[in-house]
């Protein structure tokens, strides 16, 4: 692929969603013909939304400069998004999960039906999914569900199935680990920077519901990525960060301190670290590197690292955490 067609061409993509596979056109014709209609039309570059059966319209701004140029378009890439004559400009990176996620946020209905086809997508966006487990019968909890989704548009993709076996993963946040999830209705968090899925099985009222969603918007157990390092270091708290070799020791301990994480939330900001990748935070934080899995917190001023002689459990972090705070508080007072 060549730097000369990167720089000269930009993609319209026409959103319906209820169609099956790509659906590829090319020209100005083909634009002016989609933006006649009242359906969502993207002006994109190099992006792929396939999965939802999206058509794809390319342009050569070197052969279209001056319809290019009617659009404001003067580099590239760029993206346009389109309501038949109006647009608006895309702002967001050029990666695949933003852009669908911005497609996506405009063409689905304030409550989306989540089906096995669709919750790969649809939990793989760059905002979380806010996903509600109701029985077929149950109109009443579905009215509240409507309540809350139109107060978290452009925070959340709200969804609704009544599939209880869509996810198999799912965990209580405010009790020890389950072997299932509760009966329906309740409430679930995917969130694809989250190690952990929070779960919501109290009454479902619209004030309760949004107080949940508003609670977990945030990771609760996020990743520590050279991405994320600086959100951590400006939140002016303490992170705890759990350090394993292995993506499925991370989330094995991850999921095993999710109660923690729970009690300390808005206190501690809990992550989880590659310890291959980044073994060169562990000796800042007072650990032996080499000896994983291992646990430490780091606030402001130090570190405090969890003895790598013992075994990470809820209880031993959850006291561990509480003593951390204990020294960081007395510390700060006799500051």
């Amino acid at each position: 692929m060549s730097g000369h067609w990167l720089r000269s061409i930009f993609v319209v993509l026409l959103a319906h969603i209820h169609h099956t596979g790509a659906i590829l056109y090319s020209g100005v014709d083909e634009f002016e013909a989609h933006t006649k209609n009242d359906g969502l039309v993207v002006v994109s570059f190099a992006t792929n939304v396939a999965e939802w059966g999206v058509p794809i319209v390319t342009i050569d701004c070197e052969l279209n400069a001056a319809f290019c140029a009617s659009f404001d378009v003067a580099s590239y890439p760029t993206i346009r998004t389109f309501r038949q004559s109006d647009y608006a400009r895309y702002r967001g990176t050029f990666k695949s999960p933003a852009i669908t996620t911005h497609v996506l946020q405009a063409i689905l209905p304030t409550v989306t039906t989540v089906e096995k086809h669709n919750l790969p997508v649809i939990s793989s966006l760059t905002i979380p999914l806010l996903l509600a487990v109701l029985p077929e019968d149950d109109i009443a909890s579905a009215e509240e569900l409507n309540l809350v989704a139109e107060l978290l548009k452009h925070k959340y993709i709200v969804g609704m199935t009544h599939d209880t076996s869509l996810h198999p993963d799912l965990k209580p946040v405010n009790t020890e680990l389950a072997a299932a999830p509760p009966p329906p209705p309740y409430l679930v968090v995917l969130n694809v920077m989250d190690e952990v899925i929070p779960i919501y099985s109290d009454k479902f009222e619209s004030g309760r519901l949004y107080a949940f969603a508003k609670q977990y918007q945030s990771p609760q157990i996020g990743r520590l990525e050279f991405s994320s390092l600086p959100h951590y270091m400006k939140s002016g708290i303490p992170l705890a960060v759990i350090f394993a070799e292995h993506e499925t020791e991370r989330r094995s301990l991850a999921a095993s301190l999710q109660v923690v994480a729970a009690k300390y939330r808005s206190k501690v900001n809990f992550a989880t670290a590659d310890a291959r990748k980044l073994v060169f935070l562990a000796e800042p934080m007072g650990l032996q590197p080499g000896r994983f899995p291992a646990f430490s917190v780091q606030t402001s001023e130090e570190a405090f690292p969890f003895d790598q002689d013992e075994e990470i459990t809820g209880k031993a972090i959850d006291a561990f955490i509480s003593d951390v705070l204990a020294a960081h508080s007395l510390r700060d007072r006799e500051l």
